[in-house]
């Protein structure tokens, strides 16, 4: 994700969309970084387990917190595991 990011970022960061990434914890603090750096900030983060969703974490709005939720179903309580991504929009 970060070559990616570092690759294009001229034609990524510049411009006024949206980027979608799902990556492990590392590849997410480092876009974190990367992007808050561009000016273009993580505004939401959800946590996933194996089986879906396990947190939300938001700093934009509920439309954009909507959008990433359609991507992902949320875990049943009784199949929750481990963190294993995160599903994140800029």
């Amino acid at each position: 994700m970060i070559h990616l990011l570092l690759d294009n970022a001229e034609a990524l960061l510049a411009q006024g969309g949206h980027i979608i990434g799902m990556t492990g914890y590392a590849d997410f603090a480092l876009a974190r970084d990367l992007l808050r750096a561009h000016g273009r900030p993580i505004r939401h983060a959800f946590v996933l387990s194996g089986a879906g969703i396990l947190s939300t974490e938001i700093r934009g709005n509920a439309r954009e917190a909507k959008v990433l939720a359609e991507l992902v179903p949320p875990a049943p309580l009784a199949n929750r595991r481990q963190v294993t991504s995160f599903l994140w929009l800029a």
